[in-house]
């Protein structure tokens, strides 16, 4: 009976486990259980700052914006404008749609600054452009041979405003030399509200007129005139390209607002959606990248 009790005994203690390790494991568990405390419950923004840049710069933009709306004319842009600002076909100018130009050989004289300052000579809004040709050397020469009298020639001359050149006193020559009047001018036809020679053709180069160039007279050719008009016509290009763009902005503005609130409530939702939903947030982040790659 001895015998069969401490075999019994035996047989308890090998079935016993020792619990010691995982005991001291526990307490290890629970006391690192303890010590972490997880994610913070309550989330504090961390670019506080540069949220407020973002929206002084948004202010600033919005400032400049309406400024340049109010105090300027966005008409500038779209049409001819003469020495002293004024919009031709407007206002003061309703009568006048045309912008005229005293010496456009001037454009190739000032070189690439035409492309930023328009040709360095006076301009004004007329009527009509010119459908002949006139210049002072012709004028003079048909005073002296008694084949037109001055006030005929004083009466062709176009010139600035306020300048009648059929009343003024002063002698042609004066009028011209002084800037008040052009020295010349051909037939012209209207291109972008400018008027530009027509009927220069491919011939042989002939005189056109004689134009005064730092108070030394000057021999104006045709070829001189096509080069001014091809340099003139490169500058007007630019500006109707910016033309085109500025007009397409003014006539489409409420669809470019309306897209740019629809695009932030499209980018919106899709931020709620990865945010809070983590199933429909987990597909739209996977088919997201689908997209980017299949795209590029």
């Amino acid at each position: 009976m001895q015998m069969g009790s401490k075999g019994e005994e035996a047989q308890e203690n090998e079935n016993q486990v020792d619990t010691s390790y995982y005991d001291l494991h526990s307490e290890n568990v629970q006391r690192k259980d303890t010590d972490e405390t997880g994610p913070t419950k309550k989330h504090s923004c961390t670019d506080v700052i540069c949220l407020v840049f973002f929206f002084l710069c948004l202010a600033a933009q919005s400032l400049i914006a309406i400024l340049a709306f109010r105090h300027g004319d966005p008409r500038k842009l779209l049409k001819p404008t003469d020495y002293r600002g004024n919009l031709c076909g407007y206002g003061e100018m309703a009568d006048k749609p045309y912008l005229f130009m005293f010496d456009l050989t001037a454009c190739i004289r000032a070189g690439m600054s035409t492309l930023n300052k328009g040709c360095p000579t006076p301009q004004v809004c007329v009527e009509k452009c010119p459908t002949h040709r006139w210049s002072l050397i012709e004028a003079m020469a048909r005073n002296i041979v008694g084949y037109e009298t001055e006030d005929v020639s004083r009466s062709n001359m176009i010139c600035t405003y306020g300048v009648n050149a059929t009343n003024s006193t002063e002698s042609i020559v004066n009028l011209v030399t002084s800037g008040k009047c052009a020295p010349y001018y051909t037939a012209s036809h209207s291109t972008f509200g400018r008027c530009l020679p027509i009927g220069l053709g491919k011939n042989q180069s002939h005189t056109i007129g004689y134009v005064f160039v730092n108070r030394t007279l000057k021999e104006l050719k045709s070829d001189d005139l096509k080069e001014s008009e091809k340099s003139f016509l490169k500058y007007m290009q630019s500006l109707s390209n910016a033309k085109s763009v500025f007009a397409d902005v003014i006539a489409s503005w409420k669809w470019i607002v309306g897209l740019i609130l629809l695009g932030a409530f499209v980018t919106f939702i899709y931020c709620f959606f990865i945010k809070y939903i983590s199933k429909v947030g987990t597909k739209l982040i996977h088919s997201s990248v689908i997209v980017h790659l299949s795209v590029h």
